[in-house]
């Protein structure tokens, strides 16, 4: 049972350590909260990165009190994987819901996440729908700062669902008082103005770092309005005729293009709503790093001259090529293709990238840095480690 708990132990650590930058931890996941969703660094997680990576400041944290004092430090490996950001990477991962009661074919659906890291940024995301009752947070961009300490170093989409289908998935209460039950401790999740939330009408398609988000809305859903977050940390914003928002935050560039009209809306904390009142929404995402242009003119110029084509009727679409040259189509409710080739969800590893790999239900983590290698493996219940 001891070794079966360290194994563990080093499984959710890994997992942390491939997911974050500088302490953040990025992309697509759950359990987030309305300041966090925008400051991340203000997270349990950061004092445990603090402690184990020392990549990010000091937050203090209950949370982390045991790990401090058990003087427990993670594997090398571990600690590598966690801190070295030199060369870019794409990691994917499988997950699944928490267990659905009601209005699901399946007691827990898969997630498909895929993570862009480098230096400078991380795109993250998972496919979108409702996974996460309330706190879900389906994909975000995060930039690095020197100091994250009260920064909005982010920017997502979001389409602010509220509904009692979506809590009675996942909670056992009547329907009728159920969404007042989960307001009065999760006080934003009625709110057309919320941050933080699935949707059952957002699908959301990724390749490396540029990402596709499409919103079909039903007439009549509660809040039929598609949000983007344009946070008071970005250093410039320009809107361009062509149709394309261009930002920079940190050293990341970034180009959004919405699908349908929009305006903006001023937060109380200062930063920039984007709200679309269309039904039929979305937009496309571009990301790259500072250091590959000369000038920020010249990203636009770069962007702009990229073949694109968006829709939004019978149903939202876009196809769209990438900086990196990849072939991105995605229409709402079908297989996205990259290349003319359809992701295949189906055999969607549960972990694969540079750093760590792991096929579904094989109950083994095959860890790797460099030369190192350190594999977990639950059916022999034993670690293994060696240089190769």
């Amino acid at each position: 049972m001891k070794q079966r708990a360290a194994m563990m132990l080093e499984w959710i650590l890994a997992d942390f350590a491939v997911d974050n930058l500088n302490g953040l931890y990025t992309g697509g996941h759950s359990r987030t909260y309305p300041k966090q969703v925008k400051e991340q660094w203000d997270v349990g997680s950061s004092a445990f990165a603090w402690l184990l990576w020392g990549n990010t400041p000091f937050r203090p944290s209950g949370e982390a009190a045991i790990l401090a004092m058990s003087g427990y430090l993670p594997p090398e490996i571990i600690h590598d994987i966690g801190t070295d950001r030199a060369t870019p990477y794409v990691h994917k991962e499988r997950k699944r819901t928490r267990h659905r009661i009601r209005f699901s074919e399946m007691k827990n659906a898969p997630v498909y996440k895929y993570s862009y890291m480098r230096k400078e940024y991380a795109l993250g995301s998972s496919q979108g729908g409702l996974l996460q009752p309330i706190q879900q947070h389906t994909w975000d961009l995060t930039w690095a700062v020197d100091d994250p300490r009260g920064k909005h170093n982010t920017f997502f989409t979001i389409h602010p669902y509220s509904s009692p289908v979506e809590l009675g998935m996942y909670f056992a209460e009547h329907l009728g008082p159920i969404t007042e039950l989960v307001v009065r401790s999760k006080t934003t999740y009625d709110s057309p103005d919320k941050w933080t939330g699935g949707s059952p009408y957002e699908q959301v398609f990724q390749h490396e770092d540029a990402l596709i988000t499409l919103c079909d809305i039903p007439p009549g859903t509660r809040f039929p309005h598609f949000a983007g977050f344009f946070s008071k940390d970005l250093s410039r914003r320009e809107e361009d005729k062509s149709g394309w928002i261009f930002a920079q935050g940190g050293e990341a560039l970034i180009a959004f293009y919405p699908l349908a009209k929009y305006e903006w809306q001023k937060d109380e904390d200062g930063d920039w709503r984007l709200l679309s009142k269309q039904l039929k929404n979305g937009g496309v995402v571009q990301i790259a790093p500072a250091a590959d242009y000369a000038s920020f003119e010249a990203f636009k110029k770069a962007v702009k001259a990229l073949p694109l084509q968006a829709t939004t009727k019978p149903k939202p679409g876009v196809r769209f090529t990438s900086l990196r040259g990849a072939q991105m189509e995605f229409t709402y409710d079908e297989t996205p293709r990259v290349n003319g080739v359809a992701v295949d969800y189906e055999n969607w590893p549960l972990f694969d990238g540079p750093f760590m790999h792991a096929d579904k239900g094989s109950r083994k983590l095959e860890l790797r840095y460099g030369k190192l290698r350190r594999v977990l493996d639950f059916n022999a219940v034993k670690i293994e480690e060696w240089v190769e």
